[in-house]
């Protein structure tokens, strides 16, 4: 059966059967090639499963020192941070990318003002746990949500009836002012 759509983005007509799609939202539908953002992570995740462990690790220690200027507002990184990210990885055996979830997660998801961390990255050891327990309960929570299916309750059928008015209670006494003295 033929399942005739048109492109979100480029508005030709296509058959998604016949050819390979992106669902866009909802009912929208559009070519793989035309949607931006899908063909660039298609490429990324192509490439990052090319890369070897050596690359990878480059990968992420450029992508922390990345997030490390966008968080600082710096040009460059100071060789203080550097140095802190050297004895980090030798020292404690932290990963770049698990220094920058635990930055991420103090600084972004708590709320903690980088002001106080004078361009440094000195935190990261003290809460560096709770940042790995953190990612540790969204881990088992995606886990869980994937296994478990919620049942769909059946829908029941309640019937209310209409209240009926009392005649007793509607008739009221006269208030008369003379009677209060």
């Amino acid at each position: 059966m033929a399942h005739p759509v048109i492109c979100y983005y480029c508005n030709q007509r296509f058959d998604r059967d016949l050819e390979p799609f992106v669902q866009v939202n909802g009912n929208r539908y559009a070519h793989k090639n035309c949607v931006p953002d899908y063909a660039r992570k298609e490429q990324t995740m192509v490439a990052e499963e090319q890369l070897s462990p050596q690359e990878k690790s480059y990968q992420d220690y450029e992508d922390l020192i990345k997030y490390i200027k966008q968080l600082f507002k710096m040009r460059t990184v100071l060789p203080t941070v550097i140095k802190q990210i050297k004895e980090y990885k030798q020292n404690y055996g932290y990963s770049y990318s698990g220094m920058k979830k635990t930055l991420y997660w103090f600084y972004e998801l708590k709320g903690n003002s980088v002001k106080k961390a004078n361009g440094t990255i000195s935190i990261i050891p003290f809460v560096y746990d709770k940042a790995l327990d953190y990612y540790y309960h969204l881990y088992l929570g995606k886990i869980a949500a994937e296994e478990e299916t919620v049942p769909i309750p059946s829908p029941q059928k309640i019937t209310i009836q209409s209240p009926v008015c009392i005649p007793e209670l509607m008739k009221r006494k006269p208030f008369l002012l003379e009677d209060e003295e």
